[in-house]
């Protein structure tokens, strides 16, 4: 029933409250949406003006959305598949913020866990009523007690279905959220989305051209750096740690019986343990759960999620101390490999746990293909060097061996203009001549000897009587120069009575005389061309007679 004029003139205190109540609450909205509006472009405003960097963005939208909202804390959650990380935080007492430091695996059965599952938007009036917490969840447990959680708002983040982030705002006493101040939280998320996909494209943009810098470089390395790994690896190593967002690594090679620490980087403490390792003996047939074993048993890359977590961390002690000293909790490794034998490998260390992504792991395996490339062409250059050592070698040989010929040549030239050839070739095989021909003194016996009827006798004597006698000759002459082999034939020769070796003085001088049979068949030649008859028998009796005063015979 409508008021009729009477009751409405009747009470006019009564419109005009009402109107300014109505006034003071469209003004009141009107405000929280020009604030809304403020502050939404405010965050725009923040966004182009850090593209890619989405820490500043996110804070800014948990400043005005805890302020917009009246609710004293907030928090933005990643989400990378696996785990949840926080982003950003405000207003968080710092026991929770504590606790959030670590990738969390939320339990499916807390609010974040819902929203992890695709509960879409989750509103919980009362944390710690919820049976999250009263069933002693750890999550659900921490939220509430040591954050303070009361009445909470889960905002997801999704693009094309996939979750990206979360986007929690809590208060501190129960008190729901209002719908509007649900679809704020719901446009800041939206404006988030839009942010986390500018952020990834101009991200891939970067990367990409940072990896193909870095590619480029690497290559210029190796060409500029022919066989020298350690520069490669240096740079391979430097590269790789930037790009992959990790904090230690290093390279290793393997000989087939050892792996040696090659390239390490990092910090001081685990480069200074790693230089120390030395070679370690190991052989893939003795395999055991070490991420190096595996990776000589074939396998080429290892993702270690949590390296703690693995079971090489209780059983193998050396593995657990690189854990240990590194921090290293995410590790991955990519092996290098050739023709299916393995060479090396490339480790990377996080010491949080936070999976690398698929693009970073596709660079390290770019990298290490560009590793093996560098120690194919190291071993190529290191043979080729060899050899042309070898051939150096042998060509400063060959020049050595020419150039003493030619002095041999040289030597023999000039002694022959001085020396019989024969004589000039004698002595330079000698090696020394100039020993041999260098001034001594020397105690040496020359003997003269002058056949009578000689030239006579080669004058009716056929050529081959001619070389036999003169052979025979000089065989005779060969036993003086062997006075222990021809003084016993001489003796037996004497003792025999072949000649009268008495008043012989040639005999008696030379210690030799002719076989008195073998000579025999000389004397008839001899006679017939009138030479002489007995060198060593007769020429006494046919020539006779002595100079009484010299004691020498008138011939010699």
């Amino acid at each position: 029933m409508s008021p009729t004029p009477d009751s409405t003139l009747a009470d006019p205190q009564h419109v005009i409250a009402e109107l300014k109540r109505e006034l003071a609450r469209r003004t009141a909205e009107q405000d929280e949406a020009l604030a809304r509006e403020t502050a939404i472009a405010e965050v725009l405003g923040v966004i182009n003006g850090s593209p890619g960097d989405l820490t500043p963005v996110f804070d800014a939208m948990l400043e005005k959305a805890t302020r917009l909202c009246d609710a004293p804390s907030g928090i933005f959650w990643t989400f990378d598949g696996e785990f949840s990380r926080v982003a950003a935080l405000h207003g968080i007492p710092e026991p929770l913020a504590e606790f959030l430091r670590e990738p969390i695996r939320w339990d499916s059965e807390t609010g974040l866990g819902r929203v992890l599952r695709g509960a879409g938007l989750v509103v919980n009036l009362d944390a710690a009523a919820g049976e999250s917490y009263r069933a002693g969840k750890p999550q659900a447990r921490a939220f509430v007690d040591l954050g303070r959680a009361r009445s909470t708002v889960r905002v997801p983040l999704l693009k094309d279905g996939k979750l990206l982030a979360i986007f929690t705002v809590y208060r501190q006493e129960v008190r729901p959220f209002s719908d509007k101040q649900i679809a704020l939280l719901q446009n800041f998320a939206a404006q988030a989305v839009i942010a986390m996909e500018n952020a990834r494209l101009l991200t891939e943009t970067r990367e990409a051209l940072e990896q193909q810098t870095a590619t480029a470089e690497v290559l210029q390395v190796i060409y500029s750096s022919p066989g020298d790994l350690a520069s490669v690896f240096d740079a391979i190593l430097e590269k790789a740690l930037h790009l992959c967002d990790a904090v230690h690594g290093h390279v290793w090679s393997y000989d087939g019986e050892h792996i040696n620490s090659v390239a390490v980087c990092g910090e001081p403490r685990f480069v200074e343990f790693m230089q120390q390792l030395g070679p370690i003996s190991i052989r893939p047939e003795n395999p055991s759960t070490s991420p190096v074993s595996r990776l000589l048993q074939g396998e080429r890359i290892i993702h270690i999620p949590d390296a703690k977590e693995l079971q090489s961390y209780h059983d193998v002690p050396l593995y657990r101390q690189i854990v240990d000293i590194s921090g290293a909790r995410t590790v991955l490794s990519v092996a290098l490999r050739q023709d299916d034998e393995t060479l090396g490998a490339i480790t990377l260390y996080r010491q949080e746990l936070r999976p690398f992504a698929d693009k970073q792991i596709s660079l390290l395996q770019d990298f290490a293909a560009q590793a093996v490339i560098a120690m194919e062409n190291a071993r190529l250059l290191g043979e080729l060097r060899q050899r042309s050592e070898e051939v150096a070698e042998l060509n400063r040989g060959l020049e050595a061996r020419v150039a003493e010929q030619v002095e041999e040549l040289g030597r023999v030239g000039r002694l022959k203009r001085f020396l019989a050839p024969q004589l000039a070739e004698l002595i330079v095989s000698q090696g020394d001549e100039k020993k041999i021909l260098e001034s001594h003194r020397r105690e040496i016996v020359v003997v003269f000897c002058d056949l009578r009827g000689y030239t006579a006798f080669t004058e009716t004597a056929e050529p081959e009587e001619v070389l036999d006698f003169l052979r025979e000759y000089h065989r005779y002459l060969d036993w003086r120069l062997a006075p222990t082999r021809a003084g016993a034939r001489v003796r037996r020769r004497h003792s025999a009575r072949l000649c009268n070796a008495g008043p012989n003085r040639l005999c008696r001088s030379l210690r030799v005389h002719g076989d008195r049979h073998g000579m025999q068949s000389r004397r008839a030649v001899m006679r017939r061309g009138q030479g002489w008859p007995d060198p060593c028998c007769s020429a006494s009796r046919r020539r006779g007679r002595r100079d009484n005063t010299t004691g020498r015979s008138r011939r010699a």
